[in-house]
């Protein structure tokens, strides 16, 4: 008799054991493919990558093109698709594995639309939809797009806003080569020239770029033209060598982007 059951249990035994086995396993795969979903897997070792490493106040990030919006942390990879936003309050800073810095204003939005994964030449192209960004380049190239034209550097300094309301983008050549394309025209820019896409005429920079170079960009210190009397060391950024801008009605497009992001000029009053 016990035989008999013994017979009959143990199989049992057994296959329950089995079904179990089956079944956690299934539960396993499905928790992983919700974590991957949740968490996309970090890029490749020795990859090119875009990171964030400066947050001031309030900056908002989305990943990749697919995952939603959210608070940005420092050390977030944005993928090609991802993007990285600015509120009234916040500034930011992106860097690239080959040393690049990507600093953004105030107000600025910016996706990564191309991220190649030639180390020995790397490539980088941003859209800018709307705002401020100052590049330092670190070898290789940057496209930088907005609706209204486009902005390439090559081993040089370039800053580049966009002001939807004004339909016009003003790029900076603080030092190197940069060129400015709108409808098939190409303009080249070398150091401490400036251009928007309005008119594509070359002029000198303006006082006031060269003091948010330095407010914003520490490294653009040893790049700041002779005349210009900022490239001494010992210069205290917040204190303006130029003078403060009236509020005129109508005044010139460089006060206007100005006012636009809340940034007024290093050292002035702040308008009331």
């Amino acid at each position: 008799m016990n035989r008999r059951v013994l017979a009959v249990f143990v199989p049992l035994f057994f296959s329950t054991l089995i079904v179990a086995s089956v079944f956690g396993t299934a539960r396993n795969v499905e928790a992983s493919t919700r974590s991957q979903t949740v968490d996309p897997t970090p890029p490749p070792s020795g990859s090119r990558t875009a990171t964030i490493r400066e947050i001031v106040n309030q900056v908002l990030s989305r990943i990749t093109e697919t995952q939603s919006e959210s608070a940005a942390t420092v050390g977030q990879v944005i993928r090609v698709g991802g993007t990285v936003q600015t509120l009234t309050d916040g500034k930011a800073r992106v860097d690239l594995s080959e040393g690049t810095i990507v600093r953004l204003a105030p107000q600025t939005i910016f996706t990564v639309t191309q991220l190649n994964q030639d180390t020995g030449n790397p490539f980088t192209r941003l859209r800018l939809v709307v705002g401020k960004i100052w590049v330092i380049l670190n070898g290789g190239s940057m496209d930088v797009e907005t609706p209204v034209g486009a902005a390439s550097v090559r081993g040089s300094l370039m800053s580049v806003t966009y002001n939807p309301s004004l339909g016009i983008a003003i790029i900076t050549c603080l030092e190197g080569t940069c060129a400015v394309t709108v409808n098939g025209v190409t303009i080249v820019l070398h150091d401490n020239q400036q251009t928007n896409t309005g008119n594509m005429v070359i002029v000198k920079i303006a006082d006031q770029e060269l003091l948010e170079w330095l407010a914003n960009n520490p490294e653009s210190n040893r790049f700041m033209p002779p005349s210009s009397g900022l490239n001494d060391p010992n210069f205290d950024n917040q204190t303006p060598l130029v003078p403060c801008p009236q509020r005129t009605a109508g005044g010139g497009k460089f006060r206007i982007v100005s006012a636009l992001f809340s940034m007024p000029r290093v050292g002035c009053p702040t308008p009331q």
